[in-house]
C-alpha cells in the first residue's frame, strides 16, 4: 500500500561472535579454557532482548563444540541490534565491547581470545520534529 509514510527507521547493525578457548577432553577439563564458561560470563554481563528504550538484542544463532565428551575449543554466534538513536546504537556496542573485555580480564580465560566484529548494516532515520 502507497498511503504510508516513514518517518523513523532504525538503525541496524550485525553481530558476530567467536568465543575462542582451549580444547581438552571431558575426563581432564581443567587442561582446557571453556567456551561456554566464557559465554555465560559474556552473557552475565549484557541485556538480551530491550537493553535500552526502542532498542533490541538479539543473538540468533549458536554453534561450537566439536564432540560430546570435549570441552569445546570454540562458539561463535551471530546476532543483531537495533534502535532508533544512534546514542543507544552505541551504547549497545560499548556494552558488547565491555563485556568481552570483562571475560578476557579474568584469569582462567587469560589464554582465550573473543573475537567480536560489529557490521554496520542499515542506517536510521527520523523525519521527526
Amino acid at each position: 500500500d502507497l498511503n504510508y509514510v516513514v518517518m523513523k527507521a532504525s538503525y541496524l547493525d550485525d553481530v558476530i561472535l567467536e568465543f575462542l578457548g582451549k580444547a581438552s577432553h571431558a575426563s581432564f577439563p581443567e587442561q582446557g579454557i571453556n567456551t561456554l564458561d566464557m559465554l555465560g560470563e559474556f552473557l552475565s554481563q549484557i541485556k538480551l532482548g530491550i537493553p535500552y528504550p526502542e532498542s533490541t538484542l538479539n543473538l540468533g544463532t549458536i554453534n561450537g563444540g566439536s564432540t560430546s565428551n570435549t570441552v569445546p575449543a570454540a562458539i561463535k554466534l551471530t546476532g543483531d541490534y537495533r534502535a532508533t538513536n544512534l546514542e543507544t546504537m552505541q551504547k549497545i556496542a560499548e556494552d558488547l565491547k565491555n563485556a568481552r573485555d570483562f571475560v578476557l580480564s579474568q584469569a582462567k580465560f587469560k589464554e582465550a581470545k573473543i573475537d567480536l566484529e560489529i557490521i554496520e548494516y542499515c542506517l536510521g532515520l527520523c523525519f521527526c520534529q
